[in-house]
């Protein structure tokens, strides 16, 4: 399972689509320890016909208060406490920044951008200054900003991108201002389109990122496309998530965890070239290793054989 790219949210997905399909009720650990289909089939098939005790409300969208404010997760919470100088390392937002570089026709993006927004509300979405989020009703079209620079030399068209580069991966979006995504793009040549994409990590993860991704490209390679309309949306999820608060499910579950803090291990102590307290300015740097296909290999063997994520691994690798 590992070694084709299984992660915990795939077994997550995975546990649900097998207690759907089969009628049964299996375990998390079922998939992590299992790895084979062979152990996993044996799990489900020893498990048919017992009593199910993760039975869920089916919960629907509601459309009609699509637009009122609801509470945010208790990670868009941290996400915002962060943006506080009043913490050590504080005074930054958590979001994603990339840049790609494309033949994109920029018209035609820019249409299938405002699709991609009218289709996810979130990308709608603002935190009010009562700190709730809300997904507007009415907002303008998005323009991505052009910046034509064809031309300057090479040397300026680079320090073009690097100065776009500082301001927007250290961006932090005002979060009762929409977008809480920026788009800027660079015409290097007639045809060549350099993309800064930065997006507040507070409306999406990096798994909506990637569907949303997904389907912009739908949109722009076919303009007539009709997507399969979305039958719930995050607010339908964290109010929902709310109300399963005060089921017997989550209680269990919820006294299940609290009996075991106790005894999680400590965080790793990551060696510090100097005390968060000392830092003045927080700001970041991407560092970069590529990996021929091999040595991936290797790796994901490697991390499987010892029952982590590659994630695990390069983030031990990173922290030594």
């Amino acid at each position: 399972f590992f070694e084709i790219g299984g992660n915990s949210i795939k077994i997550m997905q995975m546990v649900a689509k097998i207690e759907e399909r089969f009628q049964v009720e299996i375990e998390f650990r079922t998939i992590f320890e299992g790895k084979t289909i062979k152990k996993i089939s044996d799990e489900i098939r020893d498990n048919q016909g017992k009593e199910i005790t993760r039975k869920y409300k089916k919960w629907t969208t509601d459309e009609e208060h699509v637009n009122q404010p609801f509470p945010l997760t208790g990670i868009q919470s941290s996400y915002l406490l962060g943006r506080k100088e009043a913490y050590e390392l504080g005074g930054v937002s958590t979001h994603i920044y990339n840049e790609f570089e494309t033949i994109a026709d920029l018209k035609r993006l820019n249409d299938s951008l405002n699709k991609l927004i009218k289709r996810h509300p979130m990308l709608r979405a603002i935190i009010t200054e009562e700190g709730k989020q809300q997904i507007l009703s009415h907002i303008p079209e998005y323009q991505i900003e052009i910046e034509d620079i064809k031309a300057l030399s090479k040397n300026k068209q680079i320090k073009a991108i690097e100065s776009e580069r500082s301001r927007m991966s250290h961006e932090v979006f005002k979060t009762d201002e929409w977008p809480l995504f920026r788009i800027k793009a660079f015409y290097l040549t007639k045809e060549v389109v350099y993309l800064c994409v930065g997006m507040d990590l507070l409306i999406a993860d990096a798994s909506s990122i990637r569907i949303m991704l997904n389907e912009l490209g739908m949109y722009y390679d076919d303009e007539k496309v009709e997507l399969k309309k979305l039958n719930f949306n995050f607010r339908d999820y964290v109010l929902a998530r709310k109300e399963m608060e005060n089921t017997e499910i989550y209680l269990r579950d919820k006294t299940y965890w609290l009996d075991r803090v106790a005894d999680f291990p400590l965080a790793p102590e990551v060696p510090l070239k100097i005390k968060p307290s000392e830092v003045e300015k927080t700001s970041f740097s991407r560092k970069h290793k590529l990996f021929v296909e091999e040595e991936l290999k290797q790796l994901k063997k490697y991390a499987a054989e010892n029952g982590v994520t590659m994630a695990a691994l390069l983030c031990t690798a990173y922290g030594k």
